[in-house]
């Protein structure tokens, strides 16, 4: 379970103190999607990198699979999410110098898994989301739903816990944002893993286990 108490950001800018979260509480159970609904600018993006380790808060604490991430050092951090946690990004962030078949292996070649099991998952992914036509191409030649269906591919490569997806259909048209959500949901349920989607995209919200409204850094309500 993903679990969150009484999570708490600020940041000084100049003389003042902006808070960007305040105190934020909610679980996420194991393999479910949780949604994270908001306008830009309410915290969505802080409070992924809180989770994810990226980011550390001033109070409260961020627990996944038994794990207080909060606690760990610079060190184990990086070490947990390289093990346990895929990201998406809104504008996929993929290694421009190199195909789509090489950003999904990436993850798994810095978990070291063995040669024969990195092809055999590059080789699922490729198919499971119709990148085969694609594999070899650069990121630059790709559709924006293709990169973001091979940001989702890496993102899950190496069999994390907990994907954090910010805003990955931000930059799709409907049609094809729809189509990424149903990969990435019938994917995840299949393969176990929980989603936390930071979003604003309320066509999301049908395959959603949790929802959460996020405002001004505070959880304004909670539906499931």
């Amino acid at each position: 379970m993903i679990q969150l108490k009484n999570l708490s950001k600020i940041y000084a800018r100049g003389k003042a103190a902006v808070t960007v979260l305040s105190d934020v509480s909610f679980s996420v159970k194991n393999g479910n999607l949780a949604l994270i609904l908001g306008k830009s600018g309410s915290g969505k993006t802080t409070l992924l990198n809180c989770i994810g380790g990226l980011d550390l808060p001033q109070k409260g604490s961020v627990n996944c699979f038994g794990i207080r991430v909060d606690k760990l050092s610079g060190r184990k951090r990086n070490n947990f999410r390289r093990k346990q946690l895929g990201f998406v990004f809104q504008s996929g962030n993929l290694i421009t110098s190199l195909s789509a078949r090489r950003n999904i292996e990436f993850p798994l070649i810095l978990n070291k898994y063995a040669s024969a099991q990195i092809q055999d998952r590059v080789a699922f992914l490729l198919n499971r989301l119709d990148l085969e036509d694609v594999a070899d191409a650069m990121p630059s030649s790709l559709s924006r739903g293709q990169a973001q269906r091979v940001a989702f591919a890496r993102g899950v490569a190496h069999g994390p816990g907990l994907l954090l997806a910010d805003e990955p259909t931000a930059s799709l048209d409907t049609r094809t944002g729809l189509e990424l959500i149903r990969l990435m949901h019938a994917l995840s349920k299949e393969e176990k893993i929980t989603m936390i989607v930071a979003t604003h995209d309320k066509e999301i919200i049908p395959f959603a286990d949790l929802i959460l409204h996020l405002s001004d850094g505070r959880i304004k309500g909670e539906n499931e």
